[in-house]
């Protein structure tokens, strides 16, 4: 998904337009900077289009996309919700070189029937393709807010140039299963600002 793209003209300068009664001569040149055109690497990350650009398991068998409580949109991942889960939901993306600024978002929440401290995990990874663990981004348990969405966020930028896989992964124990909701989720990668030098035409003589 491209979030930009336009190329503004510094105001005031005129690309090859001369009065008809003058003449024209150049007089140096003027910057103009091409706004940054950002990318989505991400494949369906509101999960609309269901399970397309996802890998999903689950211990208990269970479709992990679906449309029961969303937090936008008609679909979004559901996760746990029974003892002894292991869901895992991920994408594999490819980082690309020379950016400034990589940025990841997720919108989630939980309902939980867990009464004390954490005992049932939610995880966001970053893995090499060969699953090797790069970081835990962020971890939420049991023992978070119930029934509200919130926003995680990571700048992911010290992984320009290589491909990962984002894994979501929730586990529960053996009692009072805790629903994790995933949706939302956004990689943006935005590469350093490019300057153009245009001709400054002015008009001499009358």
């Amino acid at each position: 998904m491209i979030l930009a793209a336009h190329i503004a003209i510094a105001a005031g300068l005129s690309l090859n337009a001369v009065p008809a009664s003058g003449r024209a001569t150049a007089a140096g040149s003027a910057q103009s900077t091409v706004p940054v055109v950002c990318t989505e690497l991400i494949t369906n990350g509101g999960f609309e289009a269901q399970s397309a650009g996802w890998v999903q398991s689950s211990a208990g068998g269970y479709n992990l996309i679906s449309t029961f409580y969303p937090h936008t949109g008609s679909w979004g991942a559901y996760l746990g919700g029974a003892n002894n889960s292991d869901d895992r939901l991920s994408q594999q993306i490819i980082v690309p070189p020379n950016v400034i600024s990589v940025s990841l978002t997720a919108w989630w929440a939980i309902a939980t029937e867990e009464s004390g401290a954490g005992f049932d995990w939610l995880t966001l990874s970053l893995l090499e393709p060969n699953s090797a663990l790069l970081q835990d981004v962020f971890t939420v348990d049991s023992s978070a807010t119930g029934n509200q969405w919130d926003q995680a966020e990571a700048n992911l930028t010290q992984y320009a140039g290589q491909t990962i896989v984002l894994r979501f992964q929730t586990t529960t124990n053996a009692s009072s299963p805790t629903d994790f909701y995933v949706d939302d989720i956004s990689v943006v990668a935005c590469p350093p600002a490019q300057h153009i030098y245009l001709p400054l035409v002015l008009r001499e003589g009358g």
